[in-house]
């Protein structure tokens, strides 16, 4: 019965008018370990699919430790687990009035851009997490104990930043921004989590989205991913077999035993008339 007063509390907190620098007070010991104990209670709970819990948790934490950065970033993520753009995107400006050089906060704040259709904004945000977390890797600073290192998150910046440029139909930024993830995390694409967004996006269950994934590996000659989301966009009904002999992309595939078999399985003429 305690989270909805805590929740109030935080929004006052939080500053209204995007990010800006905020000066930070002094927090008793005592409750920096508490807030720590908390926020580690609210990660277990988030990986297990406990988004409520985990979101009254984070409160709680922030509440007691309301100048810690990390602390409103994991609120913003809860937040957008739920769908509540409006309190995540305050948590996140939260998070970056704290500390501005903190990347992943500019990388949620980019997630929530992009739930809330914001391309371009999104764009900005996960460049400035890139440009952020290089620093990290000139400097060869130790990741956080409780997170991936420098490289996988780097990784998945440039995986956001590429989904951001697919949604604005700019294929060859969006093909080097995935390229640079694979250049920093080999195997980021291998995942089944492939481009797939932490927070829900009706975008992603579209067929046309799901062919422009697989335009996507097509040209960076991914063949099994290309493959792939284009069944899926065929399922999802995208029948339209002109476009799909006509675009450039599929060019190497064509001739394809596979490509062709996946064309005829859903009756398309793979023969130009």
């Amino acid at each position: 019965m305690r989270a909805p007063g805590i929740i109030v509390v935080l929004l006052l907190l939080a500053p209204a008018c995007g990010p800006r620098g905020i000066k930070k007070e002094s927090v008793a010991s005592e409750d920096r370990v508490k807030a720590v104990i908390l926020a580690g209670q609210g990660d277990r709970l988030l990986k297990e699919g406990k988004d409520h819990l985990a979101l009254v948790k984070y409160t709680e934490a922030s509440v007691l430790y309301p100048y810690h950065e990390v602390l409103f970033n994991k609120l913003a993520v809860a937040y957008s687990r739920l769908q509540r753009y409006g309190p995540a995107r305050k948590a996140v400006d939260r998070s970056i009035g704290l500390n501005s050089q903190y990347p992943k906060a500019h990388n949620t704040k980019g997630m929530i851009q992009l739930a809330q259709l914001d391309n371009k904004g999104a764009i900005r945000s996960f460049r400035k997490a890139i440009d952020l977390e290089l620093r990290v890797l000139d400097t060869d600073l130790p990741s956080d104990p409780d997170e991936s290192g420098p490289r996988v998150w780097m990784g998945n910046y440039y995986l956001n930043l590429g989904y951001a440029y697919m949604l604005q139909d700019k294929y060859p930024e969006s093909a080097e921004a995935y390229r640079n993830a694979i250049r920093f995390a080999p195997g980021i694409l291998d995942s089944e989590r492939t481009i797939k967004l932490k927070y829900s996006s009706p975008q992603f269950r579209n067929a046309e989205m799901h062919y422009r994934f697989s335009k996507l590996f097509a040209s960076l000659g991914d063949k099994r991913q290309a493959l792939r989301y284009l069944d899926r966009a065929l399922s999802s009904g995208f029948k339209n077999p002109e476009r799909i002999l006509d675009e450039k992309e599929f060019e190497a595939l064509r001739k394809d035993r596979d490509f062709v078999r996946l064309l005829e399985r859903y009756g398309l003429n793979t023969v130009p008339s």
